[in-house]
């Protein structure tokens, strides 16, 4: 067992919800030790950039929300996770939905309303064999649910997976980072787990990252 745990970062909003249990994430700490990580959970209203960077998590997953970026929050709002990632330049991080969105928008990227509110959970992508969707079908499914979209990558972000809404994924060119616009979390709705296969490379990545 890895004696740093993943931390998720949850962004969510849903009133009513205790911070940490959100109900989506349910069952990624099973996924989390038969890999061999713990995963802690804190939300991002009682993150404390400077604690966390003295005793740095292997990695850093960026939960989706009901937020909008621009609409009903700004990224001042996030100000603790900004602090966070600059301190942990090095920590592999995972931005799902909200997350990847805050990811791009952070590195001076634009998300969109894009017509339509997507909720699907097998909603096609094409990936072109990148790392992240290693064993998976090109395209592959995955559950999608988001009205808004990153309509221009943040600065050393490169495009990694599309669809027919546009941009699905992201990969940073210089920092362990990586955006989704689907949500891998919610695999036991899927036909296939696709999004679980997705987490468990991310995982793999992470590994490796830090064996270098």
């Amino acid at each position: 067992m890895q004696s740093q745990p993943i931390l998720l970062v949850g962004l969510w909003v849903e009133d009513g919800e205790p911070h940490g249990s959100s109900a989506r994430f349910r069952h990624l700490p099973d996924l989390m030790d038969s890999q061999g990580f713990t995963l802690a959970t804190v939300h991002a209203s009682q993150v404390d950039a400077r604690a966390t960077a003295a005793a740095p998590p292997l990695g850093i997953i960026l939960s989706g929300s009901r937020h909008c970026l621009g609409e009903d929050c700004a990224l001042d709002d996030f100000a603790e996770i900004a602090a966070l990632l600059a301190a942990l330049p090095s920590v592999p991080v995972l931005g799902i939905c909200f997350g990847h969105q805050y990811l791009n928008v952070l590195a001076g990227g634009r998300v969109e309303r894009f017509g339509v509110y997507r909720e699907d959970p097998d909603f096609p992508i094409q990936h072109r064999g990148h790392p992240l969707f290693a064993g998976l079908p090109d395209p592959c499914k995955v559950a999608e649910d988001h009205g808004q979209r990153v309509a221009e990558p943040g600065a050393g972000y490169k495009v990694i997976a599309r669809s027919d809404d546009g941009i699905e994924a992201v990969e940073h060119a210089d920092l362990p980072r990586i955006g989704v616009q689907f949500h891998p979390e919610y695999w036991p709705r899927q036909r296939a787990p696709h999004g679980e296969r997705v987490l468990r490379n991310w995982l793999g990545s992470v590994v490796r990252h830090r064996a270098k």
